[in-house]
Formats: C-alpha cells, sequence, structure tokens
C-alpha cells in the first residue's frame, strides 16, 4: 500500500512558520471533512477529503481512501518515540530518564528548559 503524509515533525516545529501553518490549516480543514488541495512535487494536483478517495490531477482514485492517524517517523520510517528522540543523545552525561514519575514543573532559566521537577 501507499501513504501521502502531511506535515510531520520537522513541518510543524523545525520547519518555516509558514510550513506550520499551512500544515495545521490542512489537517483542521480534513478533520473538520473539508477538501483540501495540495500540489505535490512532481506538479501532480491531489485533492483529499476525509472519508472520500482522493482526486489526482481530475481522476478519482477509488483503490485509496483519506484519514488521519499520528505516529512517529525518523528518517520516512515508523518509529518508537524512544528511538527517534532519546536513542540518538541517550548517552549524553546531563540526561537522565526515569518512568514512573510525576513531573510538577519544568524549570526555566533565560527563557530555556533546564529540568524538571517530579514526585
Amino acid at each position: 500500500s501507499q501513504m501521502l503524509s502531511l506535515g510531520g515533525v520537522h513541518h510543524l516545529t523545525g520547519g518555516s512558520k509558514a510550513e506550520g501553518r499551512a500544515t495545521c490549516d490542512a489537517l483542521l480543514n480534513l478533520c473538520n471533512r473539508k477538501p483540501v488541495e495540495l500540489t505535490i512535487d512532481g506538479g501532480a494536483t491531489v485533492i483529499v477529503e476525509a472519508g472520500k478517495p482522493p482526486v489526482i490531477d481530475g481522476k478519482v482514485e477509488h483503490r485509496m481512501r483519506v484519514g488521519y492517524y499520528q505516529l512517529t517517523q525518523k528518517d520516512a520510517r515508523r518509529s518508537s518515540a524512544s528511538v527517534a528522540y532519546l536513542k540518538p543523545i541517550r548517552a549524553r552525561r546531563n540526561l537522565t530518564v526515569r518512568t514512573d514519575v510525576l513531573v510538577t514543573r519544568v524549570v526555566v532559566e533565560k527563557g530555556r528548559a533546564v529540568g524538571v521537577e517530579i514526585v
């Protein structure tokens, strides 16, 4: 099967504000069952709407449907949050990973999160 992915961490947090805004607007429209027109690399135009087949360059693609789901992805592959975010930095001396704790406060110094308080 094939999947068209819209957005992702880069567009929402690492890309430009315009990219993030466009991604959020498209996702909101899809969640509200409104059609969204996209231009894919290579020039194809795709119109997607939740629960309906996409329209690709004016032709309805009956074998596909549009829906929403969330996943963690790294290098265009499905991944766990642990593998995507913690594995690359787990050797840092200033990182301690704890489970089964409740974070009560994020410690911020000079506008930067530097730690957490836990119970």
